[in-house]
């Protein structure tokens, strides 16, 4: 139910099929031998699309040999060339279907993708976003008449749209994990590198999706 002001009383239910989407949970998310990042996620009841997208920083800066020259890494798992950072949080069923028919979306039975060794180089800590997309429900009150000469006086309008997404850092099983290191102890270069990149990924978090 939804109150307002200045709107009618909206309401409406959902039913079992039009809950929210399940969780994306990865099962995989580790480096292969050929040094590429393989990652794999149980199949969400519901899906229609997913995507996987790494932003990352790597370059003198990110070797800690300095805070000046770094190079951002950006790679998603679409194959086709796309603005995979500027997907919409929710996205329609046709333009879903177009996504996976072009693929730059993975289709609903992926269940497992490789970020390529280059970008695993360039970025061994980046940050990695998955999302999972579902469908769509619509309500409008009052139902359409079913005597097509009288007037349909539609009140209100609800669309609702699902996702379900999970992120961490690229090649590690818990997701954030800092092993339980406070900030005031001491660091090791490498750590304090790490340290650094995470720093300037936060500056820029704002290009991956929510």
């Amino acid at each position: 139910t939804v109150h307002g002001d200045y709107s009618p009383e909206i309401k409406f239910s959902l039913d079992a099929a039009q809950d929210f989407l399940g969780p994306l949970t990865l099962t995989t998310n580790a480096r292969t031998p050929s040094g590429s990042s393989q990652l794999a996620w149980g199949p969400v009841s519901g899906a229609q699309a997913y995507t996987a997208s790494v932003i990352g920083a790597g370059g003198a800066g990110g070797r800690g040999r300095g805070d000046g020259d770094f190079t951002v890494v950006l790679w998603t798992s679409s194959e086709v060339q796309a603005a995979g950072f500027a997907m919409p949080d929710y996205i329609t069923p046709s333009d879903l279907a177009r996504g996976v028919a072009s693929h730059a979306l993975m289709g609903p039975q992926a269940t497992s993708c490789t970020v390529p060794k280059e970008v695993v180089d360039a970025a061994p800590q980046g940050i990695l976003q998955m999302v999972a997309y579902g469908g769509e429900a619509n309500f409008v009150y009052p139902p359409r008449p079913t005597n097509p000469k009288v007037a349909w006086n539609q009140q209100w309008q609800v669309k609702v749209r699902y996702r379900s997404a999970t992120g961490g850092l690229l090649g590690m099983t818990m997701p954030g994990a800092g092993g339980g290191r406070g900030g005031d102890q001491a660091q090791t270069p490498q750590e304090a590198a790490a340290a650094r990149r995470r720093s300037i990924l936060r500056g820029i978090g704002g290009l991956i999706p929510h």
